[in-house]
């Protein structure tokens, strides 16, 4: 059930969902604030506060630590797509090393993986489709290794050979990593206990609510939104190329455009 919130559910379901069960501990804290008829200056309302200061930092650390766990993830994604980029210019640029007839079916073939790469971004949510391009390209990697190593074969004494080995090898290496990056996604248990943080947080809350009606509803909304917002958000970064927040594809497509 977690899991399908988290990664597969749209994200407004998501949002609505924490939403609706903040405020559920809200007036849960409310109601156990009503029950026990706890009183200001008592030894209980005073180890109450101690508690809900204490859960309220360690909330706030452990959302902020999320956060930075999914942004960084977020910018390792998008740095990737430039170094892909990057990558693939290169070695497009050095293919000239190669014989007239061999480098325009090398360039032919880098270019058809350079649209099956960007292919793969922009169907991560299709997983089906998604396999079949990371399939073609790993195949159109064997066939581009394939000439390069029968050109070099060829003709051992081209020392400039070395520098499109090189950059057709960092190419497959980056590769490599951006599609570990895409699979890989926050840990299900670091999600369960955000949640279950944000929760106990947020029932303490309502304890200091005496009656969830007027200012203190009002403000019990408010706190739920907030809370459903920022775990919403720390999800969101890490759906890669599925939810609002995307990376940019710019680089990748305008290496293809230059590549025609």
């Amino acid at each position: 059930m977690i899991e399908y919130l988290a990664y597969s559910a749209p994200l407004t379901i998501l949002w609505l969902t924490l939403a609706v069960a903040t405020y559920v501990c809200i007036a849960l804290g409310s109601a156990i604030r009503r029950r026990f008829a706890l009183k200001a200056g008592e030894p209980e309302e005073k180890a109450l506060n101690v508690a809900h200061g204490a859960i309220f930092v360690l909330a706030g650390l452990i959302l902020g630590f999320s956060f930075s766990y999914a942004s960084t993830r977020f910018d390792a994604r998008r740095l990737l797509i430039v170094d892909e980029a990057n990558a693939i210019g290169t070695t497009y640029l050095r293919a000239s090393n190669l014989p007239a007839s061999t480098a325009d079916k090398f360039r032919t073939i880098l270019r058809e993986y350079a649209q099956a790469r960007l292919g793969i971004y922009s169907h991560v949510t299709e997983p089906a489709i998604r396999q079949v391009m990371e399939h073609k390209s790993i195949a159109m990697q064997d066939v581009l290794w394939s000439i390069l190593v029968a050109t070099e074969l060829g003709d051992t004494r081209n020392v400039q050979f070395g520098l499109l080995t090189q950059a057709l090898n960092n190419m497959i290496d980056v590769s490599a990593r951006q599609s570990a990056a895409l699979q890989s996604r926050l840990p299900i248990v670091m999600l369960v206990l955000v949640l279950v943080v944000s929760f106990v947080a947020a029932t303490l809350v309502g304890l200091h609510f005496e009656r969830m009606r007027g200012l203190p509803g009002f403000l019990g909304l408010i706190v739920a939104l907030l809370f459903a917002t920022v775990i919403t958000t720390v999800v969101d970064l890490d759906r890669p190329q599925a939810g609002l927040v995307r990376v940019s594809l710019r680089p990748l497509q305008m290496q293809v455009q230059q590549m025609r």
